[in-house]
């Protein structure tokens, strides 16, 4: 597994991509999301939210690239 933390609009394939911008949780909010839409650019949708400070949903010892 590849993870990549802090990509931002960057989401290549075959990684798993993970940032903490306010702007990703709330575009992926159900009724706010769509305010957002075009106003800001928008998140791929591989983009995943996690915080690396608080701990990303990855296993430990899984990751086979950072």
């Amino acid at each position: 597994m590849n993870v990549q933390y802090g990509c931002g609009l960057s989401a290549p394939a075959g990684w798993e991509n993970f940032d903490s911008s306010p702007t990703l949780w709330l575009q992926r909010l159900p009724l706010v999301g769509r305010c957002f839409l075009g106003k800001q650019p928008n998140f791929p949708k591989e983009v995943r939210w996690g915080n690396i400070a608080s701990g990303l949903p990855v296993g430990q010892n899984q990751a086979d690239r950072v």
